[in-house]
């Protein structure tokens, strides 16, 4: 990128204030928005506002889904989650909803990023940004910050080229202003999109006196002539112009002053620059005084442009080849040259992939709309697609999503498709012949109603998979072409119930087993029947036993009772879930009973839907017991369980949960969602007390929740906390009054470290557990970090010496901007060092650790609530003392004596 000393595309790292930047940004807008054209958007803006007569649009209605807002002095910043190695989606943050504001002409889009440390980490993110399938810029809020980024794009009709994404490499974007302004039709004409480099008033060396709206109509900012030639002057040129012919011609404002060489006939501007590529240069100069013009040793093919008495004379496409760019104006006829205005732009390649039109095409014909946006490839794979190192998409994944309508023929024009999935759809349609995808190795057509020959699929040369299952009109035999040893094709279910004939399997030698002679199959058939007929002896004998034994304990269930006889939780069959889910489609966690799927049942109704791991489903009778248990647990403050599924000898385990939209409490706190103010993190920690609270108190048996941590602690619309996820939690029956003896369970970072050595687990585990969420709900962060240093490491280890010593202002999240009572946050920050001790008998009670926290909220809630003032607490309260770095005090005690554990991950 150019290295610029003018202001106007990158602004000097270190500021005053934030409130000066705020001030800059009303002083570029002095008058009215009516008379600008195109649109301005505030990112996190909660609404549209007005400033200095100049119209600001919240980017709410246009912004990515997965963002979160923060404030800086009086203006908003919107950032988003930052750099995953695991998942390349979730680096990628996209406005796909820019508005078009112009039927014909170039664009200028102006995008202002910003971090000014909103979140108190003093950890700049950088960053891509890219326009369409066009790399823009490398934006690094290290180097400055504010970061302004200009473009020129050619006008489409197509509204996916004008998709602006951000590309998370280091920590989390964060964006602040869009700019969109209509330019002439004719303008700036060469290049795909032009990145703006460098935009100068010749001549003008006021600092204070910076050219944009409304001396330019078209609002361009011109830079101050800060970077001029050593062996130039400023001249006050008095130039007019009338004509048309240049429409991207530059304001008055700019034409008055221009630069002449103070000796010689030559005149050369140098700009270094950190990118390599080509560029293209506007030259303005008075049309009365000949010069030529040379960049880089390329000198002008092309005939000025004369607009009355200014001239523009273009070069395009020069290659930087030296690590710099230099335009060189020499005179004519003894006479000195003279420029009035210099242009410099970067050239984007903004060619969309080689499969771009074949993909759009196809996400047209089946009206797909979610997460397909830009460009297929770039800057990532869309969700479904892979793509070669050339952006050539390789595999394409429309499985469950219901479709219909028959196979479009532009995936045939997908030449480099190795793998096709259209499985569990809803086809009605004969086979597709999908000759012509000669790399196709991979096709998976089960769970649809096609039907037809399998001859169609005979020019498919390099197939190794094949998967036609579950299609019962389907008919012929395989393809002898696809006869080959290494071709493995799925037998089950297609042929059943076919006509005789039907013949879709591979060759001897890869389905032996299911090519076996008559003889065989009698042997086999013989066999099974003497297998079942001993399984039914045992079945019988372990039903007389189980009828023998004791009544079941307290809270358990006798064996055999039907699950309906005695809960109230509604059975739901497979089918309905499979439907409500969407084939499982879509996964929104993972918690210790399995994974959870977002579902919508047939009334309209969101739900949560669990299902069992399957290396770990439990018997009819178990399961039987778990959904007893959680049918019976009715509270506000905890996550009603609606329905339940089980089928297939217990293949199917499902469990079906109303659908909590707020998320988890993690996800506020260090997640994807936006950041929460004290007081509603102390109404969370309430809700879900509660919650835990009654578990321990109002159950009969009471319940040890075995796995309290922020992801299981979900909120509502109104931010309103329910506990969830009992999928680890223990009955205590009379009899086990004081404590359960159990094999350990619980999350690294959580687990009570006297349970983890005693396996004795008693309700102050729960208690020790919800003392880590309470640091969390302090700190900000979680509790165990593997990117932090290696002090940093365990949220406890790193925040006990502070809350030791009476202090907090080194631990509390800084994003809370000290808008907390101190009395408050002494309050919890106490409460949370009791709930950790290691020693159980000196943990309080949850109903204690409720109680607390109510009087924490009271302190907060009264009138004269100050900003983290200091205050004279009690004994058991904190003396708040301010320390002047992130490292414990020197007189903080050591945790010499606390044990270390280390936990899978």
């Amino acid at each position: 990128m150019m290295a610029f000393v003018a202001e106007g595309y990158r602004v000097p790292y270190l500021r005053i204030a934030s409130a000066l930047l705020a001030l800059a940004v009303i002083a570029c807008f002095p008058v009215s928005s009516a008379e600008r054209s195109g649109l301005s958007f505030a990112c996190g803006a909660p609404e549209g506002f007005t400033t200095n007569s100049v119209l600001w649009k919240s980017d709410k209605d246009i912004a990515p889904a997965k963002s979160k807002i923060a404030k800086i002095g009086t203006d908003y910043v919107r950032y988003f989650s930052e750099y995953s190695d695991a998942n390349a989606h979730q680096n990628l943050h996209c406005y796909d909803k820019l508005p078009s504001i112009t039927s014909e002409g170039p664009i200028l889009l102006r995008v202002t990023f910003e971090y000014s440390n909103y979140d108190g980490l003093d950890a700049p993110p950088e960053f891509q940004m890219w326009v369409g399938a066009s790399e823009v810029a490398y934006v690094n809020l290290k180097k400055d910050d504010p970061w302004v980024e200009e473009a020129v794009l050619k006008y489409s009709s197509d509204s996916s080229t004008q998709v602006l994404c951000l590309v998370a490499v280091k920590g989390a974007p964060a964006i602040s202003f869009i700019e969109l302004r209509p330019l002439p039709a004719d303008a700036y004409s060469a290049g795909h999109l032009l990145r703006t480099l460098k935009r100068i008033d010749c001549g003008n060396d006021n600092a204070t006196r910076r050219v944009r709206f409304p001396q330019d109509v078209y609002d361009r900012i011109w830079d101050v002539d800060a970077n001029f030639p050593s062996n130039s002057d400023s001249f006050a040129s008095k130039v007019t112009i009338d004509g048309e012919d240049v429409p991207e011609r530059p304001p008055m404002a700019v034409l008055e002053t221009s630069r002449v060489p103070s000796s010689g006939t030559r005149l050369a501007y140098k700009f270094d620059t950190e990118t390599t590529g080509f560029f293209e240069i506007k030259v303005y100069t008075p049309s009365t005084i000949p010069s030529t013009l040379n960049v880089n040793g390329v000198s002008s093919t092309e005939s000025p442009v004369v607009g009355r008495e200014v001239q523009v004379t273009s070069v395009s496409r020069v290659p930087d080849s030296s690590g710099g760019v230099e335009v060189v104006l020499q005179g004519s006829n003894g006479l000195k040259p003279q420029i009035n205005a210099l242009e410099v732009f970067q050239e984007i390649d903004g060619i969309f992939s080689n499969d771009a039109d074949a993909i759009n095409a196809i996400k047209a014909y089946y009206n797909i709309v979610s997460n397909w946006f830009g460009d297929p490839c770039l800057p990532v794979p869309w969700n479904g697609l892979e793509c070669s190192s050339d952006s050539r998409v390789t595999s394409l994944d429309l499985s469950g999503q219901n479709l219909i309508k028959p196979m479009n023929p532009k995936i045939k024009s997908l030449t480099r498709l190795k793998s096709l999935n259209m499985s569990f759809n809803k086809f009605d349609s004969k086979i597709p012949d999908l000759t012509g995808l000669i790399n196709l190795q991979v096709l998976d057509l089960r769970k649809n109603d096609f039907f037809g020959n399998l001859d169609v699929l005979s020019g498919l040369s390099a197939l190794t998979q094949l998967d036609v299952s579950f299609n019962p009109r389907l008919s012929g035999e395989t393809p002898s072409a696809l006869k080959r040893t290494n071709l493995q094709i799925d037998a089950q279910g297609t042929c059943v119930d076919q006509p005789a004939g039907c013949n879709l399997s591979p060759s001897p030698e890869v389905s032996s087993l299911l090519n076996k002679n008559r003889t065989g199959l009698i042997v086999g058939v013989v066999v099974a029947v003497v297998l079942a007929i001993l399984l039914a002896l045992v079945i019988c004998i372990f039903l007389i036993w189980r009828r023998k034994k004791p009544r079941a304990g307290r809270g358990e269930v006798e064996g055999g009772v039907d699950l309906r006889n005695w809960t109230a939780a509604k059975v739901f069959t497979f089918k309905e879930l499979e439907t409500a889910t969407n084939h499982f489609k879509k996964k929104i966690g993972e918690g210790s009973f399995g994974p959870v799927y977002l579902g919508v049942l047939s009334n309209g109704q969101k739900v949560a839907i669990k299902m069992r791991h399957d290396t770990s489903a439990l018997g009819a009778d178990a399961f039987a017991n778990e959904v007893y248990l959680l049918s019976r647990v009715n509270h506000p403050n905890l996550v009603s369980l609606l329905g339940y599924c089980q089928e297939g000898k217990n293949q199917y385990q499902l469990l079906v949960y109303e659908f909590m939209p707020g998320g988890t409490l993690m996800d506020h706190l260090y997640g994807t969602m936006v950041r929460l103010d004290w007081i509603t993190r102390l109404r969370i920690a309430i809700g879900a007390a509660t919650g835990i609270s009654y578990l321990h108190n109002g159950s009969d048996p009471k319940i040890i929740h075995r796995d309290v941590k922020s992801t299981n602690i979900l909120l509502d619309n109104n931010l309103m906390a329910k506990v969830s996820d009992f999928g680890l939690s223990k009955l205590v029956t009379r009899t086990e009054a004081t404590h359960v003896t159990t094999l350990v369970k619980g999350t690294a970072g959580y687990l009570d470290p006297e349970y983890f050595t005693t396996n004795q687990l008693t309700e102050k585990s729960d208690v020790y557990s919800f003392g880590v969420v309470l640091l969390e709900i302090i700190c900000g962060r979680e509790p165990l970090t593997g990117n932090r240093a290696p002090d940093e490491y365990n949220l406890i280890a790193w925040a006990k010496p502070y809350l030791l010593a009476k202090t907090y202002e080194g631990i509390v999240d800084r994003g809370l901007q000290n808008n907390y009572n101190s009395r408050s946050m002494s309050l919890v920050a106490s409460l949370a060092l009791r709930c950790i001790e290691r020693d159980s008998k000196n943990r309080p009670t949850m109903l204690q650790v409720l109680r607390e926290l109510e009087e924490a909220l009271q302190y907060e809630d009264r009138p004269e609530r100050t900003l983290a003032s200091p205050s004279q607490p009690d004994s058991a309260a904190f003396d708040f003392k301010s320390t002047a770095s992130d490292t414990p005090p020197d007189s903080a005690p050591q945790l010499a004596n606390v044990p270390s554990f280390t936990f899978p991950r």
